[in-house]
């Protein structure tokens, strides 16, 4: 119930604060640089600052237990085996809508996509869980949750996604939640401005999971769903992006999804909508 899950969500906040001591502490050795960082990690020993700070002053029980979960992420991000941890108990306590409000309040939101940043090559278990937590945090079109898409955009989230997306083409759970990912960012108002100068990154990314993944009922419905979220609208920038999608392929990925789902009715009915959105704007090469 309810009151098992706040006790959980902080036992497993307290865990994360107690590795943040005990990094600040220096019983962990350092962790390795982020990519192009010079040498000393002084900014994990301000988040770790920041986390007993936090201890100290106390105050609401839900909001300090997101707060540890956000500052050991920042603060063990370096350590991907922490990261992963962190990410996956914050995307478990954000399944709860106001909770995942509360969160990006806390930071999770740049804290997630820096930790798929820096761990984009190297391991996809992280690649996957800030994925998840992505996913949980924009997965409305509430206003919290279009201000937490803004912000997440800002933080260069749809660039991260992309690539951590053609970094790993092989793993269908990973391109699936890719998918969910993309689509959450691109629903909702503003879609145009959100997504202009990464038409191209994304519509490919999309297309590869389709293309590989094309008998996977997860990945073929998650794919399908986030290229009819691109492509719709009559915006500005609704032919580019329709555009960029057809020029990597995605008519014929979509198609191929269908094919090899011919059984799956959801596969069905969201492959059809990705064509309609591909076909209904003026680009012919589309429609072929």
């Amino acid at each position: 119930d309810a009151a098992d899950a706040r006790v959980s969500l902080q036992a497993c906040a307290l865990a994360a604060l107690s590795l943040c001591e005990a990094d600040h502490r220096g019983l962990l050795p350092p962790p390795s640089p982020a990519p192009g960082s010079a040498g000393p990690y002084q900014e994990t020993r301000a988040n770790c600052d920041a986390m007993l700070r936090a201890k100290a002053e106390g105050g609401d029980g839900e909001t300090h237990a997101l707060l540890a979960l956000v500052g050991g992420l920042t603060a063990l991000c370096g350590r991907a085996c922490m990261a992963e941890l962190c990410l996956r108990l914050l995307a478990t306590a954000c399944a709860d809508g106001p909770r995942a409000s509360l969160a990006a309040e806390c930071g999770a939101l740049p804290a997630a996509v820096a930790a798929l940043e820096r761990h984009t090559s190297s391991d996809p278990g992280v690649v996957e869980a800030a994925l998840r937590l992505l996913c949980a945090l924009c997965s409305s079109t509430h206003a919290p949750h279009e201000e937490a898409k803004e912000l997440a955009v800002s933080h260069g989230a749809l660039s991260a996604v992309a690539l951590g997306m053609r970094e790993h083409p092989s793993l269908g759970h990973l391109q699936c939640c890719g998918c969910w990912a993309i689509f959450h960012l691109t629903t909702g108002l503003g879609l145009g401005r959100r997504v202009r100068g990464h038409e191209e990154e994304i519509g490919a990314a999309l297309t590869a999971a389709l293309r590989e993944h094309a008998a996977r009922r997860d990945v073929a419905e998650a794919g399908c769903r986030a290229l009819r979220a691109l492509c719709h609208g009559t915006d500005t920038g609704a032919e580019r992006r329709i555009g960029q999608a057809a020029k990597a392929g995605a008519v014929e990925a979509v198609i191929g999804a269908m094919v090899a789902g011919a059984e799956v009715p959801s596969v069905q009915e969201h492959g059809s909508l990705a064509l309609r959105s591909l076909c209904d704007g003026p680009l012919t090469h589309a429609r072929r």
